[in-house]
């Protein structure tokens, strides 16, 4: 499934969110070309370490780079956790919606059609759990993501066997990888 997220304007500001599911197979995105040049891109260099990643990725577009922002694990947040404690989203239907919005307005009630035809009415869902405000889901942080270890013992045992094919100069970058996951998972 892809999405195409549109924002529309009023008064020049962001009203509401609209989002298309595309048929797949059948959609163009600017993320696609966005994608596809990178991948031409990464045919052209050696990256051995998260550093050439981001360097290629802002390098694959010339005219305009990339943006690259580094993510450290405590970025990411347990959206699911909160989602569960919030929202209901049992009589949304989503699976067979192709066309959804929410607005700035009321961000709980969320609005779907199951075709892209302009006639059909919108079906209107409240999301939020009886009981739970904006204001709750507003001033709740987000809880951490649980990130336990970042490669499972089977993959430090294959990355530790491919050590002899990667340059001296990285090699401390996987044997840190390898030596958490053994930390992390004693035997």
């Amino acid at each position: 499934m892809k999405a195409k997220l549109d924002l529309h304007h009023r008064k020049a500001e962001k009203d509401r969110l609209e989002m298309e599911k595309d048929v797949s197979g059948h959609s163009y995105l600017a993320c696609d070309r966005d994608f596809a040049q990178i991948e031409r891109r990464k045919r052209v260099t050696k990256n051995y370490v998260p550093d050439h990643l981001e360097k290629m990725i802002r390098s694959a577009q010339h005219k305009n780079p990339f943006n690259v922002i580094r993510m450290n694990r405590e970025d990411f947040k347990n959206l699911q956790e909160i989602s569960d404690s919030f929202l209901n989203t049992t009589k949304l239907n989503i699976s067979k919606a192709c066309w959804i919005e929410v607005s700035k307005k009321n961000p709980t009630l969320v609005r779907t059609k199951t075709t892209f035809n302009e006639m059909e009415e919108w079906t209107s869902c409240n999301v939020l759990k009886r009981g739970k405000t904006l204001s709750d889901l507003k001033t709740t942080p987000l809880p951490q993501l649980d990130c336990k270890n970042p490669i499972s013992q089977e993959k430090a045992k294959n990355l530790e066997d491919m050590l002899d094919y990667i340059p001296l100069a990285y090699i401390s970058f996987y044997t840190g990888i390898i030596e958490k996951t053994k930390q992390n998972n004693p035997e």
